[in-house]
């Protein structure tokens, strides 16, 4: 059994069941061959060409974003654990984040400028597919990458 979660947007997370084995539920994701059910499909506008879903995989877990155009898909490279690939440092300011702390709070805590930070948070957005900071925590959080708050 397969766990799908479905990201469409940053306020919303749908879970679906699927019969299919993870990587081939994936990989029909990335190739545009699997939709939602309706009503979501339509209603998150995905009935719509330039709408497109990516997929990373983590073990039987399969997590599913929108990603406009062609673009890279959602989680860029990933690693053999089907996590987005982000350096140790990168991964350190993620972590940040979800603490909440702020750009400057972040780099004297590594010990490092503020630009590097924002660096570091570009490329985190990047990967994960993401447009803020509060939704990269959130989608890092449903793969797995740092702990939910208690």
């Amino acid at each position: 059994m397969t766990r799908i979660l479905f990201l469409p947007d940053d306020r919303t997370i749908l879970q679906f069941d699927s019969a299919e084995p993870a990587e081939d539920l994936a990989s029909a994701v990335n190739a545009g061959r699997w939709l939602p059910p309706e009503p979501y499909r339509s209603g998150f506008g995905l009935d719509r060409r330039e709408n497109r879903l990516r997929a990373s995989r983590q073990g039987s877990l399969v997590v599913v974003m929108l990603s406009a155009g062609g673009a890279e898909p959602a989680g860029g490279p990933l690693n053999a654990e089907g996590r987005p690939l982000l350096s140790k440092r990168t991964l350190e300011v993620l972590h940040g984040l979800a603490e909440g702390l702020t750009t400057r709070q972040i780099a004297a805590r590594l010990g490092v400028t503020p630009r590097m930070v924002q660096y570091h948070v570009s490329e985190i957005k990047r990967r994960l597919g993401a447009r803020s900071r509060a939704q990269s925590v959130s989608r890092a959080q449903a793969l797995g990458m740092v702990r939910r708050k208690k």
